[in-house]
């Protein structure tokens, strides 16, 4: 259980580190592969794309290239998504928004044979790429594996294995595939595509998705959106580029699936939480408003499960508030950043944890603790009057028909406390 709980943590923080991407310098542009090009043969590249896995960060897929050697014959895949869990700080930088990962050139024989004995669907893409091309690229390959250069700052949605592959087709392509897709303007965004990637962990779904904020919202060109493996072999398939003789041809030589994994298939959309949040909403404000009721009526079992309930949920909106402002304001989850659940659940709420249970006890603490849920309750209202107009654009009307309810219940129970003649009331302590 802790360790799924930590999973679904480093998910959250992989998916909205902040995308401040450094470049891929590259090897000098008087590298040797002019020369290699010359007195050998091409090398033959693949583009190697992994399906979904088992453990929660392999629900969003893999990708890496290989390349043929046309001098040994052997083929090695070029792997920029190596990360270690075990590493001492390897956490620390996650919840900094600063994880640490790597290229590694390996055989490609034994890494698809990793993944099939995975579970994993495998598809090999060869690509149509000429001789200096496959050279320039196995050069900058080999010039990015090197001890000084593997190391790079991941970011999820702009600097990850399938960007970093994708950046280095490009580059070796003169640009042609960035000018064929950065135009094309897709119906995705970075939340929808990780909503639909979780749908088969719930938890972390919901984490996911009321983790990001505005940023995430953007629709994405196909450039953006081939930050997910499966997505860039999709628009792979669609690039043309200039053969020998000039005419354009499929940058896809031909595709094989090598490997197909058992499990479901990937979702093609991401799935809508609204009802399910706004069922709970409801569910959880009517429990707050009987309860009040029955507390009302001098039921110490009621008083109990009364200042209980509103504790917890004061207790778990406020920290999840903190927890929003916290990386927003101090770390470089810039996914996060511009987050209107704050409005719904903020460190203000964490007051009632407190207040609550006082005011049931105790006569004199009812006012400040009607207050308090007054002021969550105003929050949240605001951030629906806001959200009806242009100026917040999140998609998180599930976490708010979730919160307000919730948020109104508990402001007319403690409202309605509060007015109560102070006789109705066994005084405690």
């Amino acid at each position: 259980m802790r360790r799924g709980v930590l999973a679904a943590v480093l998910v959250l923080a992989m998916l909205s580190t902040a995308p401040q991407v450094a470049a891929q310098v590259g090897p000098p542009a008087d590298s040797s592969a002019a020369a290699a090009a010359a007195v050998a043969g091409a090398p033959r590249v693949w583009v190697v794309t992994l399906g979904q896995g088992d453990a929660i960060w392999e629900r969003f897929g893999h990708n890496f290239l290989a390349v043929e050697d046309p001098v040994t014959g052997q083929a090695t895949a070029y792997n920029w998504g190596v990360f270690d869990f075990a590493a001492p700080d390897f956490v620390s930088r996650f919840v900094w928004g600063e994880p640490r990962y790597w290229i590694e050139g390996v055989a490609m024989s034994a890494l698809v044979e990793h993944y099939r004995q995975r579970n994993r669907s495998v598809v090999l893409q060869e690509l149509e790429f000429t001789s200096s091309q496959a050279h320039a690229l196995l050069a900058f390959l080999r010039w990015n594996a090197r001890d000084e250069n593997r190391f790079y700052r991941y970011d999820y949605f702009r600097d990850n294995c399938s960007t970093r592959l994708r950046d280095a087709i490009d580059r070796a392509l003169g640009g042609a595939l960035r000018a064929q897709t950065r135009n094309r303007v897709t119906n995705l965004t970075y939340r929808s595509e990780s909503v639909r990637l979780t749908s088969d962990a719930p938890a972390a779904q919901v984490g996911i998705a009321f983790a990001l904020g505005q940023p995430a919202d953007q629709l994405l060109s196909a450039w953006e959106a081939s930050f997910v493996p499966m997505r860039l072999m999709e628009y792979l398939r669609e690039v043309q580029v200039a053969g020998p003789d000039g005419d354009p041809r499929p940058l896809v030589r031909s595709e094989q699936q090598v490997a197909r994994a058992t499990r479901e298939p990937e979702e093609t959309r991401a799935a809508s939480m609204l009802g399910e949040l706004a069922a709970l909403g409801l569910l959880l404000a009517g429990a707050v408003a009987g309860l009040a009721r029955f507390a009302m009526r001098g039921s110490g079992a009621a008083r109990t499960a009364f200042a209980t309930t509103a504790a917890l949920w004061g207790a778990g909106g406020g920290l999840l508030g903190v927890t929003l402002l916290f990386a927003w304001a101090a770390t470089r989850h810039e996914y996060w950043y511009r987050n209107e659940n704050l409005l719904h659940f903020n460190p203000l709420a964490l007051a009632l944890a407190v207040l609550v249970p006082l005011a049931v006890r105790r006569t004199r603490w009812r006012r400040a603790a009607a207050q308090v849920g007054v002021a969550v309750a105003a929050l949240s209202v605001i951030g629906v009057v806001l959200k009806l107009g242009p100026w917040l654009p999140q998609e998180n009307w599930g976490f708010v028909l979730l919160a307000l309810p919730v948020h109104l219940a508990l402001a007319w129970s403690l409202r309605r406390l509060d007015r109560a003649p102070r006789g109705d009331r066994p005084r405690r302590g």
